[in-house]
C-alpha cells in the first residue's frame, strides 16, 4: 500500500504542528525548574502562553530568586510580580529588576488583587 501525501495534507500538518507544538513545549520546559515553585510556574504557562515569553518569564522569575537582594520572600515578591504584570513580559523585567522596595511592590499587587492577599501563600491557597 503506497501512502500518498498531498499539499493538503503538509498545509494541516503545519497548521497543527504550529498551533499545538509549541504549548506542548512550552508545558515540558516550563516545568523542568526546581527553583520556581509549582504554583509560579503554572501561573507563568497562563499569563504568558506564547512560548519564548513563558521562558523569558521563567527567567526572570528565577532571576528573582537567585539574585535580586529583597527584604521579602522570592516567591511572595514573584507572586506580586506576575500578579501586577499579568501577561506583560516587559512589565515583569521593569518589576524584576526595578530598584523599587519590594514590598510596595506586593502592596501594589495586593491592591489590584481580589483576594486581598500578600502573596506569601501559593496562588491556589489565596
Amino acid at each position: 500500500m503506497r501512502f500518498r501525501v498531498s499539499l493538503l495534507h503538509l498545509i494541516l500538518f503545519s497548521l497543527f504542528a504550529g498551533a499545538f507544538l509549541p504549548s506542548l513545549v512550552n508545558l515540558v520546559v516550563i516545568q523542568q525548574s526546581n527553583v520556581v515553585p509549582e504554583d509560579i510556574s503554572s501561573r507563568i504557562r497562563k499569563d504568558f502562553g506564547y512560548f519564548s515569553r513563558a521562558i523569558e518569564a521563567q527567567e526572570l522569575i528565577e532571576w528573582i530568586h537567585f539574585n535580586r537582594p529583597i527584604n521579602v520572600g522570592s516567591s511572595q515578591f514573584s507572586r506580586a510580580a506576575l500578579v501586577l504584570a499579568n501577561g506583560d513580559i516587559r512589565k515583569l523585567k521593569e518589576l524584576a529588576q526595578s530598584p523599587q522596595d519590594p514590598r510596595d511592590v506586593i502592596l501594589q499587587a495586593v491592591r489590584i488583587s481580589d483576594t486581598g492577599r500578600s502573596f506569601n501563600m501559593p496562588f491556589s491557597k489565596q
